[in-house]
């Protein structure tokens, strides 16, 4: 799949998140929706991470999907932002809280991105490795 456009995508036929590092080494935060997002996203099989998104409209790409593959879309959400865009995130996790607990919970229990919140500090390359 091509995701040049975008950070990364979620395709739910394939259930496979596709991360453009790339674009995201080129300056992830910078990155901006082509003037023909909305056509792109046309396609219901995938969920697309363009880098100017609100945390409003992140956490609505999150929970419009199945419960099941809210999970897959947010862990997309958090790896193709978390390196340039962090205050971005933080906001997005803390708004998931209030409109989906459910979700927000399933985040907190199988993933360690709250704890490098609170925890640790990393550099934005160590977390490539």
């Amino acid at each position: 799949m091509n995701v040049k456009n975008a950070l990364g995508a979620y395709s739910i036929k394939d259930s496979k998140n596709f991360i453009n590092k790339q674009a995201i080494a080129e300056g992830g935060g910078y990155h901006k929706r082509p003037e023909n997002y909305q056509e792109i996203e046309n396609d219901k099989n995938l969920v697309f991470v363009w880098g100017d998104e609100s945390h409003e409209e992140l956490v609505e790409k999150v929970i419009s999907q199945e419960l099941e593959l809210r999970l897959h879309v947010g862990v997309l959400i958090l790896t193709v932002l978390i390196t340039f865009q962090r205050e971005k995130v933080i906001h997005f996790i803390k708004l998931l809280e209030t409109k989906d607990l459910i979700t927000y919970n399933n985040f907190k229990s199988k993933t360690e991105y709250f704890q490098r919140f609170n925890i640790e500090s990393k550099k934005w390359y160590e977390f490539w490795k």
